[in-house]
């Protein structure tokens, strides 16, 4: 029974690879260059197509299982910010220093 589960998630995973512009239609990302790239994306989905553009440019925030922490103090300082209370440097500089100080301590 479990080699059919896998057999299933296998056949799956092969359809969403093979057909990643239904996907796209749909209105998710691209899963790989090929549709990402594609004239047909291109001319389908002409908003996405520009949107796809920048994501060469995307930077991914580092693993980490602190993330949820370390956002909570930059949230805590964009609101700061936002509602006047902190510059935007006061604000961040006072994360970076709490964020600096969790890590240093856990």
């Amino acid at each position: 029974r479990d080699a059919e589960k896998i057999d299933a998630a296998l056949q799956f995973i092969e359809w969403m690879v093979n057909h990643p512009l239904r996907w796209v239609r749909a209105g998710h990302v691209p899963a790989n260059r090929e549709a990402a790239f594609s004239e047909e994306f291109r001319t389908e989905c002409p908003h996405q197509y520009n949107a796809s553009l920048q994501y060469a440019a995307l930077a991914y925030l580092p693993r980490t299982v602190h993330l949820r922490e370390i956002w909570s103090r930059l949230g805590t300082a964009f609101q700061s910010a936002t509602l006047g209370e902190l510059t935007a440097e006061e604000a961040l500089k006072k994360a970076a220093t709490e964020i600096d100080k969790f890590l240093d301590g856990r």
